[in-house]
């Protein structure tokens, strides 16, 4: 699941609501927002076409067009195209698509509640 959280310090991170199922020692993937960008002409459902993207397989991105929907970038075709590996339907030119570097990975070590 993709959610946004806030980095404390090198350590500690912060989510605003409990993370329903997450337990000490989950693996927790860490990513850096890029920014958005228009999916443009050549877009389908499983492959994005942003100019000089600048992703790399293991990034993310999220549809802000089609209902905040997120997927794993898993193939980089050229500087312009991407594979993703959850279709997203509808997916199409003009698309509002959120993108985030993979920053690197956490491990839960158990909640302030």
């Amino acid at each position: 699941t993709f959610r946004m959280i806030q980095a404390i310090d090198g350590h500690l991170i912060y989510h605003e609501y409990a993370i329903f199922g997450q337990t000490v020692g989950d693996r927790i993937a860490k990513f850096s927002r890029i920014g958005n960008r228009q999916a443009e002409k050549g877009t389908t459902s499983t492959m994005i076409k942003v100019s000089n993207h600048g992703l790399k397989a293991g990034d993310w991105i999220r549809n802000n067009s089609r209902q905040w929907t997120d997927s794993k970038v898993v193939a980089i075709i050229d500087e312009h195209t991407f594979q993703i590996e959850k279709e997203i339907p509808g997916q199409t030119t003009g698309d509002e698509i959120e993108m985030y570097r993979y920053t690197g990975t956490s491990i839960a070590m158990g909640n302030f509640e």
